[in-house]
């Protein structure tokens, strides 16, 4: 993660797609992050996070009105409507469908911040479920973030058994750019691949295996 830039300023955090907030939890209990903005279109989860959140100073009740992320914006996370990706949905057309497509509101938010002449997030970081891992939806995201200049996109499979009472699947996918590298945020060790083409190196890699999202290789394939 980007390090706080003296003892005074914390890692500022933006949370898109907010939910109730289980992602933010996370950030808001560590002293070293500030989240400043939580944006969320549905009625209810507002009051919910408005009750929780209670410091957080910036509310975006509509996504589609947002155009750029507050200047000085260290993290961005999303967790995008998991509806056409879910398997309780198996006939879901994924990326491409009306509630888990709206990820590249997202990503339209991060192209007007770049297009503004603002410095974009360090960290993005995207939650969403399983079925979202299928590779059209992979490749067109490691797409964008190379699009946008981020260095590294990867990726981790973690199960929410014990938060949870119940096994919760879902895929972490974080990307990084500035050189902060996305494997040390997700993983001991750092995947090499034998992939060369191109200027950047972008892996996809999961706790198994690293496949590259430049030649979609694997070194155990």
């Amino acid at each position: 993660m980007p390090k706080a830039r003296n003892r005074k300023t914390k890692i500022i955090v933006v949370s898109g797609f907010s939910g109730i907030g289980g992602m933010d939890t996370g950030f808001s209990s560590n002293s070293d992050f500030k989240l400043i903005m939580q944006i969320e279109n549905g009625k209810d989860q507002n009051e919910i996070l408005t009750k929780n959140f209670p410091k957080v100073k910036h509310r975006v009740c509509d996504i589609n009105t947002l155009k750029t992320l507050p200047k000085g914006t260290d993290v961005f996370v999303f967790t995008p409507p998991c509806n056409d990706a879910s398997p309780m949905f198996p006939a879901g057309d994924g990326i491409n469908g009306p509630e888990t497509g709206k990820i590249r509101i997202s990503f339209r938010i991060l192209k007007e911040t770049r297009d503004a002449g603002q410095t974009l997030p360090s960290v993005v970081l995207i939650e969403e479920v399983l079925g979202f891992k299928k590779v059209p939806a992979m490749i067109e995201i490691a797409e964008e973030f190379k699009k946008l200049g981020y260095e590294y996109l990867v990726w981790r499979q973690i199960d929410l058994l014990g938060v949870l009472p119940q096994s919760r699947r879902r895929i972490i996918i974080v990307a990084t750019r500035g050189g902060i590298s996305a494997q040390d945020i997700l993983f001991q060790d750092n995947p090499k691949c034998k992939c060369r083409k191109g200027a950047t190196h972008t892996l996809l890699s999961s706790s198994s295996s690293e496949i590259c999202a430049l030649c979609h290789d694997s070194e155990d394939a």
